[in-house]
């Protein structure tokens, strides 16, 4: 069974939800817990979603909810970045697609080049890094995936209790409703249905 940093977990569909796991994930990785997003919708942010602190840095990312972005657009707001106060010293892109090397080759020579000339320097995260990011705090699984961990728990323990010798149908029912992974489940499923 993959373990919460190699499974494939749904992706968000708000960019507010995206937006809140970017945070989150960036935290971990700055290791920044008072790390912020940047104003709400419909304000100027110059490029910035999300800011905070790296190795006594100032540091931003753009959160994009999207499987790709362009180069030109990728352009765009790394121009934008350079207006955000204080002067941030590493940008990151926070792509919710999945990896792509062309663009992370992009990113590598467009920020190798920046870089040459002092500014700062461009990275670009995945869906499936950001993922793994979040999976290293179980709460932060629950936090973004609990109705799959309720599910993945519940299918686990009926493949434990159902094993072995074959069982007579009333038998396997009693044993399946004395899961409290089946009550959870069932818990779960009514307060969905609200």
């Amino acid at each position: 069974m993959p373990s919460p940093s190699t499974a494939k977990w749904p992706r968000p569909k708000s960019e507010d939800e995206w937006e809140d796991m970017v945070l989150d994930a960036m935290r971990l990785v700055w290791k920044d817990p008072n790390a912020q997003r940047n104003g709400r919708r419909g304000q100027r942010q110059h490029g910035i979603d999300i800011f905070g602190i790296a190795d006594g840095r100032q540091v931003g990312a753009q959160a994009k909810n999207m499987d790709r972005l362009s180069e030109t657009a990728a352009k765009y707001e790394i121009e934008e970045a350079e207006y955000f106060q204080p002067k941030i010293q590493a940008f990151y892109f926070a792509v919710a697609g999945p990896r792509d090397a062309a663009f992370q080759q992009f990113v590598r020579l467009l920020s190798a080049n920046r870089t040459s000339r002092a500014a700062f320097p461009v990275h670009v995260l995945f869906f499936d890094d950001i993922c793994q990011e979040l999976a290293k705090q179980p709460d932060l699984v629950a936090k973004y995936w609990s109705s799959f961990l309720v599910l993945s728990n519940f299918l686990d323990a009926l493949s434990d209790i159902l094993s072995g010798p074959v069982l007579e149908l009333s038998e396997a029912a009693d044993r399946i409703w004395q899961l409290d992974e089946f009550k959870a489940f069932g818990a779960y499923l009514e307060s969905a249905s609200d």
